[in-house]
């Protein structure tokens, strides 16, 4: 085989991805960093801001998984 026709036939494909579901990403990630500094916080003050940082971590990660099954699902 030679080095010529290999790359002649190689390609790159790029998946586009909507600008609505990359602001879902962003916000998602923005919840999990919420979460987690409201942890820390939380954990030295011993106040509710642990509960709620948990919460928001964890609506984060749930939201980060499902808007990666939605931009894997919907790629073009």
């Amino acid at each position: 085989m030679k080095t010529e026709e290999t790359r002649d036939t190689m390609y790159v494909t790029t998946q586009l991805t909507g600008k609505r579901l990359k602001l879902h990403s962003a916000l998602s990630y923005l919840a999990i960093i919420i979460g987690i500094i409201l942890i820390l916080n939380g954990s030295a003050e011993e106040s509710e801001a642990m509960g709620w940082g948990a919460t928001l971590a964890m609506f984060g990660v749930v939201w980060q998984a499902i808007t990666r099954v939605r931009i894997w699902w919907n790629h073009k």
